[in-house]
This record gives C-alpha cells, structure tokens and sequence, in this order.
C-alpha cells in the first residue's frame, strides 16, 4: 500500500470513528448507544495498527 492510500484509510476510518460517536450521542437506545461506541473503539484500534504496522516496518529497513 502506497503512502498516500495509507493516509487516505486513515482519514476515512478518522471519519468512521466520529461518526460512530455521534452516533451513540444520538442514540435513542442503549443499543444504538453501544454500536457507536463500539464503531468509535474498532476505529481508534484500526488507526493505532496502522501506526504500529508503520513503525514495526520503518524498524526492518536498514
């Protein structure tokens, strides 16, 4: 994956985890509450891989 789709994906789940948050403020149930938040929390997982897997292959280059 080339850098700038590497930033794209992360830009777009950034995206996904906000609205995951306005959606569990919105929510109306305590079931849409928790599919928000666990949007949000998938999301800011997603996006600390994808920094982990950026350090993890900066350290393999010579």
């Amino acid at each position: 994956m080339g850098d700038v789709s590497k930033w794209i994906v992360g830009a777009a789940v950034a995206v996904l985890a906000l609205i995951g948050l306005i959606v569990a403020a919105k929510a109306q149930d305590s079931t849409m509450y928790w599919v928000g938040l666990a949007i949000f929390v998938f999301a800011i997982g997603f996006i600390f891989n994808m920094v982990k897997r950026n350090f993890d292959a900066a350290d393999q280059k010579p």
